[in-house]
């Protein structure tokens, strides 16, 4: 149960930087950022496997590059769920910025589950 909060609040601290440090990305407060996380989390639990599963043949065909492209959609869709959470005007913005949080969070949490495991 400390591993999931250790990696949520790592999760919201991360957003928090990206939205301080890209100027289209912007965030209202800590509580939006706690409510993607949350929101993007419940949706890469369970929805996203269905997809994936439903999407085999083209993964497979892309050599994986197409989950790539499931998980830009699913930031983006979970962006504009959230109040208070903009990723820019631009689709070309949007999809920047969804790839770096995607990137970010990736790694962020790999060096997270590293940590836990040196234990």
């Amino acid at each position: 149960m400390l591993r999931i909060l250790l990696h949520f609040i790592i999760n919201i601290l991360l957003i928090l930087g990206l939205a301080a440090v890209l100027p289209d990305f912007q965030v209202v407060g800590f509580n939006q950022a706690a409510i993607f996380i949350v929101i993007l989390a419940i949706l890469n639990w369970t929805l996203l496997p269905i997809i994936k599963i439903l999407t085999l043949p083209l993964t497979l065909l892309s050599l994986g590059l197409f989950n790539v492209i499931l998980n830009l959609v699913v930031v983006i869709i979970v962006a504009n769920i959230v109040d208070g959470i903009s990723l820019g005007d631009s689709t070309i913005n949007q999809l920047f910025i969804a790839s770096l949080i995607s990137i970010i969070l990736a790694i962020g949490n790999g060096l997270v589950g590293n940590l836990d495991k040196s234990r």
